[in-house]
């Protein structure tokens, strides 16, 4: 367990520079030709997105970390394994995951019937940046960490370095997929420029499309991308 702490703890850590850095990065005048066009500016107050801000770091954290240890015995298996079991099985974790996010995203999010009372919190950011990949509610927060779990429940029960590696990928994602910007060829986040530029679309063009967020594939798929 102390493993898979120190693991999450890690992600934690790269997530924040990695924040810092997008958030720099959008702002700077060399990465200016990326910049995706402004829409109308969201009416969230400074205070209002702060709290939610934190609500949503709080409680994924919360989350992941009260689950990984109330959920210890069945979630997790001890003993060694090849070393490359555990980034086979984190990839099968995180397609499996990505799936059924589109489904929840797609069919209970989006509901018209649903969506003002939980999803449309998310959509007052008609162009994001990276710091609104946090800008959720709390019922979507829970939602989203659940079928994470749900995911890993499903392919499990799983070594800690196996999902220490699903948290690895799932947390920076949310972040590169809401960077608002893409970089120039020969950067390292150049590579997430589609991913970035299709989720801005859902937020920008049409918010019945490109539904998954680790890839694009599902949307492909089902006809949903853009």
């Amino acid at each position: 367990m102390w493993i898979l702490l120190a693991m999450i703890g890690a992600t934690l850590v790269l997530d924040g520079l990695l924040l810092r850095y997008l958030t720099w990065a959008h702002a700077a005048e060399r990465y200016a030709a990326g910049r995706f066009p402004d829409a109308r500016p969201s009416r969230a107050t400074r205070g209002r997105t702060l709290r939610l801000h934190g609500a949503t770091m709080g409680l994924s954290l919360t989350l992941i970390v009260g689950a990984a240890v109330a959920l210890q015995g069945r979630l997790f298996v001890d003993g060694p394994v090849a070393w490359w079991w555990p980034p086979l099985h984190a990839l099968a974790i995180l397609a499996v995951y990505d799936l059924a996010y589109y489904a929840l995203h797609r069919f209970v999010f989006h509901h018209k019937k649903l969506m003002r009372y939980v999803h449309r919190t998310h959509h007052e950011k008609r162009s994001p940046s990276a710091p609104d990949s946090l800008f959720v509610h709390p019922v979507e927060t829970i939602l989203g960490v659940a079928t994470l779990l749900g995911a890993t429940a499903l392919l499990g029960p799983v070594h800690e370095i196996t999902f220490g590696l699903v948290f690895l990928a799932y947390s920076p994602m949310n972040l590169v997929n809401h960077m608002g910007m893409t970089f120039p060829r020969g950067h390292p986040l150049a590579l997430f420029n589609g991913l970035a530029t299709a989720h801005h679309g859902h937020h920008r063009l049409d918010v019945n499309k490109n539904f998954a967020t680790l890839t694009t594939l599902y949307d492909r798929a089902f006809g949903t991308n853009l």
